[in-house]
């Protein structure tokens, strides 16, 4: 999945620490909530040589996402420990083994798989630290149940619209898993530039079938990939 060799010779030390936010969020926040923390905690370290690679974790309940890191440098375990104390976060840390730093890697890498539950693709689960080369393997890919749907949607919204925060609605939603559902998300936008059908439950979508306009437009057995009759809105179907 990338060098771990080229991390492990760089210094020839790895340190495997553990970051867990204290509290829960958004899935989409934790992107900028881990930038602020990692630049705070490059300043902390006097070393230019600091590389690392950090896997996503989520956890069911209690608190907000593991972060597992391999660094390659040194850092004072108190100082970071306070600078946790500052993001309201956690940490463990303890120094690999010159004979089991492979070893380190494997268990980093179990992160990628363990969890059964799709992984938002906004959340990164795998990523470099402070400049770390990374290189991507084509037989790795991951993508969230939502993507698809997600570009269906954008082809109904004008150029600039989209925020984080809509991106982040979509990948919470159920209706937008590609279905007559994510059809429906974008048949009320079209008609009322609102995204309330989001929130929509089974129910509520069903009943939208039977009613003006969604009944003329969408059916049950519809998908983004086969609609019947929304491509008319587009001009055609994006897939």
């Amino acid at each position: 999945m990338w060098s771990a060799e080229r991390l492990h010779g760089s210094t020839g030390h790895l340190y495997f620490w553990t970051f867990t936010f204290k509290d829960c969020h958004d899935l989409w926040k934790y992107g900028r909530l881990w930038k602020n923390f990692t630049r705070d905690l490059e300043r902390l370290c006097s070393d230019p040589a600091l590389w690392g690679i950090r896997v996503c974790q989520l956890h069911p309940g209690g608190h907000g996402l593991h972060y597992h890191c391999l660094l390659n440098c040194y850092l004072d375990a108190r100082k970071v420990w306070g600078l946790c104390f500052k993001h309201r976060m956690g940490c463990d840390v303890r120094k690999v083994q010159q004979k089991n730093w492979q070893d380190a890697v494997k268990y980093l890498c179990r992160y990628m798989t363990r969890d059964a539950e799709p992984f938002p693709i906004r959340i990164r689960r795998v990523g470099s630290m402070f400049g770390f080369p990374m290189y991507p393997k084509n037989d790795v890919k991951y993508e969230h149940p939502a993507s698809d749907s997600i570009s269906y949607l954008i082809k109904f919204l004008p150029r600039g619209s989209i925020g984080r925060d809509f991106i982040g609605a979509c990948y919470e939603s159920p209706n937008c898993r590609g279905d007559y559902r994510t059809l429906l998300v974008a048949l009320d936008y079209n008609n009322m530039r609102r995204f309330q059908s989001l929130q929509w439950t089974e129910e509520t979508c069903q009943n939208a079938l039977m009613m003006s306009p969604y009944r003329d437009w969408v059916n049950y057995e519809d998908t983004i990939y086969n609609p019947t009759w929304m491509p008319l809105l587009l001009g055609d179907n994006p897939f």
